[in-house]
């Protein structure tokens, strides 16, 4: 391990920071897989802070809890799982429905396909 843990202050930039490159993949991923699984150099604007940010505040606490904990920090879903005092099926779950549910808020406000 050996890693340090970042404070709760930096948790929500941090998952900002992440949705917003979920934002930017997505619509890269989908070009990827129309040209043949080739990315052709497009460029794709960032999304501005406040869009991903709405979009994460419209998921439920324990998705962007999830999401922080497996995305920001790093931790391994045991990890997770010791962390939030939940099983480890509940942490692969949560990930699975936070992610669809942020795909869905940010395609929602025109930010992903």
């Amino acid at each position: 391990m050996g890693r340090e843990k970042p404070g709760k202050s930096g948790v929500i930039p941090a998952v900002l920071a992440a949705a917003g490159a979920v934002a930017i993949a997505v619509p890269l991923s989908a070009q990827a897989s129309s040209a043949g699984g080739r990315h052709r150099g497009a460029c794709h604007r960032q999304q501005p802070p406040w869009a991903v940010a709405e979009a994460l505040a419209s998921l439920h606490p324990d998705h962007r809890q999830v999401l922080a904990e497996m995305y920001f920090r790093g931790s391994s879903v045991a990890e997770a799982a010791a962390t939030l005092g939940i099983p480890e099926g509940t942490v692969k779950s949560r990930t699975f429905y936070a992610l669809k549910a942020l795909t869905l808020a940010l395609q929602e406000r025109g930010l992903a396909p």
